[in-house]
C-alpha cells in the first residue's frame, strides 16, 4: 500500500516568500464542479447573549477533487495517529453544522414512449 502513494523524497519543498502559518479554529467549506475549498479562520469573539461567534477569516485553500481526496485520506492518517498517541478526540454537541450534499446532476428526462432516438 504505501507504493500507492507519493513520498516526501520525491519533493523539493522550496517556502514561497509569501508563505503564511495560520492558526485557525474554524473552518467553511464549499464545493463547486471544479473544485473544494476551506476558509479558514479564528474565533475572536463570542457574544454569549447572541450567542453569535466574531470569526476572522485568515486565508482560503482551493484543490481540486482529487488533491481534496487525497488531502482528508492523509489527514485521516494524522487524526489516526494522534488518537492513537493522545487519545480519542471527542467533538461536542453543537460543533457540527450540517451543510447539506453538493448539487446532483439531473438526469436526462425520458418520455414515456422512451429514449429519444
Amino acid at each position: 500500500m504505501a507504493d500507492d502513494h507519493a513520498k516526501a523524497e520525491h519533493f523539493e519543498f522550496i517556502k514561497a516568500p509569501d508563505f503564511k502559518n495560520v492558526y485557525s479554529n474554524h473552518a467553511v467549506f464549499s464545493t463547486g464542479p471544479w473544485d473544494f475549498s476551506f476558509i479558514c479562520g479564528e474565533i475572536i469573539e463570542v457574544d454569549k447573549v447572541k450567542q453569535i461567534a466574531k470569526v476572522e477569516q485568515r486565508v482560503r485553500v482551493a484543490m481540486p477533487p482529487l488533491q481534496a481526496k487525497i488531502f482528508v485520506m492523509a489527514l485521516n492518517q494524522q487524526l489516526k495517529a494522534y488518537e492513537d498517541a493522545y487519545g480519542k478526540i471527542v467533538i461536542p454537541p453543537g460543533m457540527l453544522v450540517e451543510t447539506g450534499k453538493p448539487p446532483q446532476q439531473e438526469a436526462p428526462k425520458q418520455s414515456p414512449e422512451g429514449p429519444e432516438k
